[in-house]
């Protein structure tokens, strides 16, 4: 226990368990937890706590109750904070871009059909934009994969600054970035940002200036689809 906490001995015999209390618990977590306790004599859960370095370590805990001249509470610890921070990291991935960080395309799809379902339900218009970087295999071939990649991170930092923050921009993967919008007023509307977007890419990008253009299509829900299979083939054709 002192090599999961940092503190020696004699700082933990006859002290208190908040000795350790972190702040990355939410701020009723302990109301649950000695209600729980209390009720059921037992707890097994996840707890965050603090080392006498200040770092938070999340434990998996297991407390029993002990009733002898009073009641004692027997606590095992292990701590999973790597575990947790790895599985925290390959949930991540599953659903964004390593890359750029954009959401990939297993998290648009999902996102695109869940706001198809409140289009249909609520009479509300869905649009997708699908960019297409043009040159970006000849800047691969000319300069290298490593200023392949920083043009892709600095086009997706000007995609989420060109869309609202309840937009979702997304990359497909290569070249290919996709984003969707929701609730726009008219097709005025959705041409201005085709036009400022295309304009924002085609920016010359850090100090070898280079320059990208962009092949842009839409569709729009329900005028050009109703499925997400066919909002994303006529967006892309």
């Amino acid at each position: 226990f002192q090599e999961l906490t940092g503190y020696t001995n004699n700082e933990l015999i006859g002290n208190n368990h908040s000795l350790m209390k972190s702040s990355k618990n939410a701020p009723d977590f302990f109301q649950h937890f000695w209600k729980k306790l209390l009720e059921e004599n037992k707890f097994n859960g996840k707890i965050w706590n603090q080392r006498k370095d200040k770092d938070n370590a999340l434990h998996s805990v297991t407390i029993t109750t002990i009733s002898l001249d009073k009641t004692y509470y027997l606590s095992t610890h292990i701590d999973i904070t790597e575990e947790a921070a790895l599985q925290e990291r390959n949930l991540y991935l599953a659903y964004h871009d390593p890359h750029t960080g954009l959401a990939n395309r297993s998290l648009f799809e999902d996102r695109l059909s869940n706001v198809i379902y409140n289009a249909v339900r609520f009479g509300s218009s869905v649009v997708i934009v699908y960019c297409a970087l043009n040159e970006f295999k000849q800047i691969n071939d000319d300069f290298g994969h490593a200023t392949g990649d920083y043009v892709l991170i600095e086009i997706a930092k000007r995609l989420k600054s060109h869309f609202r923050t309840n937009d979702t921009v997304s990359r497909f993967g290569g070249d290919e970035f996709v984003i969707l919008v929701e609730h726009l007023e008219d097709n005025t509307q959705l041409l201005k940002i085709v036009e400022g977007l295309k304009n924002k890419i085609k920016a010359p990008i850090g100090d070898l200036s280079l320059c990208v253009s962009t092949s842009i299509g839409t569709a729009c829900f329900p005028q050009d689809g109703l499925t997400k299979e066919q909002l994303l083939l006529i967006a892309d054709d």
